[in-house]
């Protein structure tokens, strides 16, 4: 080789050399595994919206090895299963693409999400009709209408944007927004609409104003007919499907459980072990309730309650003030909480038990 083959030659290999030192080859990242069985923590992700993604000890305020982080954008609250067991759908804000609450679908199975409202208003209590219909409830209609309102009166349209703030109608719709059906209509706050199971288009719904209380409604009819009167700050159907437990405020910061039966539409007595009850889930053991009650000013404590042998077990304490509970249909014991500290609020997938919690051992043959 002569000197000037050779120069060229080390010339080309200090090139290269440099070229490779400032441009690693890059390495694919692997998705993070949502694993609901696993006590794992995911690995850390870029932070979205001043809120860190992932559960990581020490920088995540509401990190816990019990629970699993979906990793999702923004604020959440409100998750519920579908019928199926295999999706999540939530209420979503302050995102990049928007402030304001929005619904949206996590798969469980295929660990995407996909956003399912464009409202200009906010949308609260989503739910599943069925696999394929979706329900919420929003406060976009009657922002427009009291806008309008306010105009032809000529009312200041402050007025008007504040009185929003205590009306929500429910919806029906599909995924993609193109049929959406109003459930009801009137003044006041109507949100946390439930398919009846045993009533053909019918679903019960709670009101908050003006005459608080839990009604039944069928699809396209004006006639409502209240089930229980009070305050209510949550219900669901019971394992039975012949009951329905609710959370009603009765005074300030004080709840209790109640039960309507649905055969004999009768309210019927359902002890509590506290009256401070922040949220409940149904639990896939006969007569149990998972209860989420305040620990102290900065925790959560679950625990496991049987009405019908006054049995409480206490099970898991998290980070942060519960505000929403449920379990899955599968009836594999797992379950989906929202957890609220300061200003951060998010949703966790929350693993199994090992096994029937002690309260379930002492369950008899009635339902709850």
């Amino acid at each position: 080789m002569t000197f000037r083959s050779w120069s060229f030659w080390l010339t080309g290999v200090l090139i290269l050399t440099s070229r490779c030192a400032h441009h690693p080859v890059p390495v694919p990242a692997l998705p993070l595994p949502v694993n609901a069985g696993s006590s794992a923590a995911p690995a850390s992700q870029p932070v979205q919206n001043g809120l860190q993604r992932g559960v990581q000890k020490g920088a995540d305020p509401l990190a816990s090895s019990d629970l699993v982080d979906l990793g999702l954008a923004g604020l959440q609250t409100e998750a519920q299963f579908s019928p199926s067991g295999e999706k999540l759908i939530y209420i979503s804000w302050e995102r990049t693409a928007h402030k304001n609450q929005q619904v949206y679908e996590y798969d469980l199975v295929l660990k995407k999400e996909r956003r399912l409202t464009y409202l200009d208003g906010h949308t609260t209590t989503p739910g599943y009709w069925n696999e394929e219909i979706i329900l919420y409830s929003s406060n976009t209609d009657e922002m427009k209408d009291n806008i309008f309102k306010a105009a032809v009166s000529g009312s200041s349209t402050m007025q008007a944007a504040d009185s929003y703030r205590t009306a929500t109608e429910i919806y029906l719709s599909d995924f993609f927004g193109d049929n959406i059906l109003r459930l009801t209509n009137r003044p006041g706050l109507d949100q946390n609409a439930i398919k009846d199971p045993w009533t053909p288009d019918g679903f019960f719904f709670m009101s908050l104003s003006p005459s608080p209380g839990i009604y039944s409604l069928k699809k396209g009819s004006s006639l409502r007919k209240k089930l229980l009167s009070g305050l209510f700050e949550g219900f669901v159907i019971d394992k039975s499907l012949r009951s329905l437990i609710a959370q009603e405020k009765y005074k300030e910061d004080h709840t209790r459980l109640v039960r309507f039966d649905l055969r004999s539409k009768k309210e019927l007595p359902l002890p509590s072990p506290s009256d401070k009850i922040l949220t409940f889930a149904t639990t896939p053991w006969e007569g149990l309730l998972l209860l989420a009650e305040p620990s102290d000013a900065e925790e959560t404590q679950l625990s496991f309650w049987n009405p019908l042998s006054q049995c409480l077990s206490a099970w898991k304490k998290f980070p942060g003030r519960a505000t929403h509970l449920q379990g899955s249909p599968k009836g594999d014991g797992q379950f989906v909480i929202s957890l609220k500290k300061n200003q951060d609020e998010k949703i966790f997938l929350l693993k199994a038990p090992d096994g029937p919690p002690p309260c379930a051992n002492l369950s008899t043959s009635a339902s709850i």
